[in-house]
């Protein structure tokens, strides 16, 4: 995985050229290739924040309950606590189960590895992930594995979670 900073010089270096040109279907010359990052600046968290009724209170002063979905190391809910007050409703949840330490961590070199590989439990991320749910949990927010958004009755309600979300 590259972040959208490091994208250029990563598409750009040695390594990365190297195994492209290895791959069985090339590029023809006189096709451009996709533009490697976003053609945009990416907008800072004050946009996020003014932009959804996420972040402001009610009529009782309470802010709206959040529901983040997908999670892997839990950073990006983690993020968003951070936005708001501590204590407020937060549930972070993950597809894959529990991170399990008895699952080995596989990190597939190529699309082909990655492609017949299957997690079923968290990777612990050298530390990251508990390091990011133990904050969560000190922000009030409540964590959740094994949540599929396709079958939130199935998957969410059955773990005690009613209620609406923004």
């Amino acid at each position: 995985v590259v972040s959208v900073k490091g994208w250029a010089a990563h598409a750009n270096g040695k390594k990365h050229r190297e195994r492209l040109m290895m791959q069985p279907v090339k590029l023809k010359n006189e096709v451009e290739r996709p533009l490697p990052s976003p053609p945009f600046n990416l907008l800072g968290a004050e946009h996020f924040l003014s932009h959804g009724s996420w972040s402001l209170q009610d009529d009782e002063g309470q802010f709206p309950a959040v529901l983040t979905l997908g999670e892997m190391d839990f950073s990006f809910s983690l993020a968003v606590a951070r936005l708001r007050p501590p204590g407020t409703a937060l549930v972070a949840t993950s597809f894959l189960a529990e991170h399990d330490p008895n699952e080995p961590e596989v990190h597939p070199s190529d699309d082909g590895e990655r492609a017949a590989y299957k997690r079923v439990s968290l990777p612990g991320m050298k530390g990251a992930l508990q390091k990011n749910i133990n904050e969560l949990n000190q922000l009030g927010a409540q964590v959740l594995h094994s949540v599929d958004a396709t079958d939130l009755q199935g998957t969410l309600r059955t773990q005690g979670i009613e209620g609406g979300f923004h």
